[in-house]
């Protein structure tokens, strides 16, 4: 099964125009609330991850301290074991130079081959030694946690949290894992109808969930717990977000967009920080076994196992 957001350009004709008129109406005629919202989100995971396979081209924009970076790659994932298999490739121009990502998340480890003027670095992430990390914060606390029925969904989640890198986050729990973590750290206020290209789709909109907020504002946590307006966002560091915007397709539910946004202060204009958006939607098809295998050569590897532990347990204690 294919799913593509089609060539931008235009070709006019009345059925055209007709179309477009009756979708416009339509637009406008529905918009959810934040129960009806946080549910299709729920939806949205639970149909990514009845996918066997997914591949797709992706555009990543940053917008952060004067600097416009554009980076393109692919993403591919597959559900074929107890972990997500991924590949997610990105090359974005820096200047004079280009820098490169590619995470590989092989069920045993996630590979992260990063190469910044011209300087090569990698580290990895033991999945078993992280997920045994999670049941055991699971069992420690009263009640438990629902997500630890899939530890690494609990671990991508809390990878997530305070901040706008989509890298780690997605490669280690595929794209479900990607979204659980904007379940863990936004509240969804409203979805609406909205056309991305020619497509339809629900963008739906997030705001932080007061515990986050209160953590990266220590300052303002007592206005904030209680509910009062005078919060100001603007004291955010500059590289997180103060809202946030998820464009799902109507029929399949996939996250085509995803923006981190910030208001200007005094004119309240929202800017995008971080973008990225999945094209040539591809779901359900072979793919190729080797570009999930990784072989790290001659490059030192660091572990990093335990700083995401650390970020686990940080994570139950909040």
């Amino acid at each position: 099964m294919h799913s593509k957001l089609p060539n931008h350009t235009p070709r006019f004709s009345l059925s055209m125009c007709v179309y477009a008129v009756l979708l416009a109406e339509f637009c406008i005629a529905a918009e959810l609330g934040g129960t009806e919202t946080e549910e299709l989100l729920r939806r949205s995971i639970e149909m990514i991850e009845g996918r066997h396979s997914i591949s797709a081209e992706v555009t990543h924009c940053v917008d952060l301290y004067g600097k416009n970076l554009v980076g393109k790659g692919s993403y591919r994932e597959e559900r074929s074991g107890p972990h997500p298999l991924v590949r997610f490739e990105l090359k974005t121009s820096t200047g004079d130079s280009e820098s490169s990502m590619l995470q590989v998340c092989d069920g045993r480890y996630l590979w992260n081959y990063r190469v910044l003027m011209g300087q090569p670095r990698l580290n990895r992430i033991d999945l078993e030694r992280l997920a045994k990390a999670v049941e055991k914060q699971g069992r420690a606390r009263q009640g438990g946690d629902p997500t630890l029925a899939q530890p690494l969904a609990a671990v991508s989640a809390g990878a997530g949290q305070g901040g706008t890198g989509l890298g780690d986050t997605i490669s280690l729990g595929g794209i479900p894992g990607l979204l659980r973590s904007l379940q863990e750290s936004f509240e969804f206020v409203s979805a609406e109808n909205e056309v991305l290209y020619s497509m339809p789709v629900w963008k739906l909109r997030g705001r932080w969930q007061a515990a986050r907020l209160a953590v990266f504002l220590p300052e303002q946590a007592e206005a904030i717990q209680q509910g009062r307006g005078e919060v100001d966002l603007a004291r955010l560091p500059k590289y997180l977000p103060d809202h946030l915007v998820v464009w799902l397709g109507k029929d399949d539910l996939f996250p085509y967009r995803i923006e981190y946004c910030r208001r200007e202060k005094g004119s309240g204009e929202s800017r995008v920080i971080v973008a990225m958006q999945l094209l040539k939607v591809s779901f359900n098809v072979p793919l190729d076994p080797k570009c999930f295998v990784f072989r790290p050569g001659v490059v030192p590897v660091a572990d990093r196992t335990s700083e995401y532990i650390a970020k686990i347990v940080r994570r139950f204690e909040l």
